[in-house]
């Protein structure tokens, strides 16, 4: 029986573990150019309109086919993997997990409907395709992260639960702003307005700090408070 308790805590672990794996992979941007062209129309006499659009379109997704190093939708899969595992456990917390599992399918196919769109959409029109596609990632990230601290926060006394609640729901306030900010900042960067690179790298800094904070704080209270041992009995 003993031995059965810890094979299930030992599981329950590797899942989190696959979790927070998934939210590095998916939450975190390294982009490598492909060289494969859009095939964008960059006109040197174009009107400010169509100047603004093609700002912001290439501030998005570039000129070229440009592919994360950690490719979002494994990441994705991974947290989707991780969620699917608990349901039945003693950490499981259906309303949570099932929200957490939509947002990743959200998210996941976002970011894939980002890297194909430019291919078929003039680029005129895909100013508010994209904007949508982004926001949903970023909105989709940070209600997987909310998902996660419900579960973590499950079985923790009152406290605990405020001090583990507010830790972790601030890195991923701090990451939605962050991505928020940074790509406005960046679109104001190609524009050529003053101090704006500069700013977005002060960003893109606090946004992977996020990242790494929520990842460290919840391996930190997953070690401190048990929560994801034995199921009580």
């Amino acid at each position: 029986m003993k031995e059965n308790a810890l094979a299930v805590r030992k599981n329950i672990k590797s899942y989190m573990y696959m979790i927070l794996a998934g939210i590095f992979l998916a939450a975190l941007i390294i982009n490598i150019d492909t060289g494969i062209s859009y095939g964008f129309v960059m006109g040197n006499n174009e009107g400010l309109g169509v100047y603004a659009k093609t700002q912001i379109v290439t501030t998005f997704v570039g000129t070229k086919l440009a592919v994360d190093v950690l490719f979002d939708p494994v990441g994705y899969l991974l947290i989707i993997g991780g969620l699917l595992f608990l349901k039945g456990s003693h950490v499981d917390k259906k309303n949570a997990r099932n929200r957490g599992i939509f947002m990743a399918v959200m998210g996941m196919s976002a970011n894939i409907l980002e890297l194909l769109l430019p291919f078929a959409v003039n680029q005129n029109n895909l100013v508010m395709p994209l904007i949508i596609l982004y926001a949903v990632q970023v909105v989709a990230m940070v209600a997987i992260m909310y998902s996660v601290t419900a579960i973590c926060t499950k079985k923790i006394d009152n406290y605990k639960y405020m001090q583990i609640g507010r830790d972790l729901r601030f890195s991923a306030d701090l990451y939605g702003v962050c991505m928020i900010v940074g790509k406005v900042l960046k679109v104001f960067g190609r524009a050529g307005i003053y101090f704006a690179d500069i700013l977005y790298w002060i960003v893109s800094g606090f946004m992977v700090f996020s990242i790494i904070y929520f990842i460290v704080k919840f391996w930190l209270y997953m070690r401190a408070t048990d929560t994801f041992g034995m199921p009580e009995t």
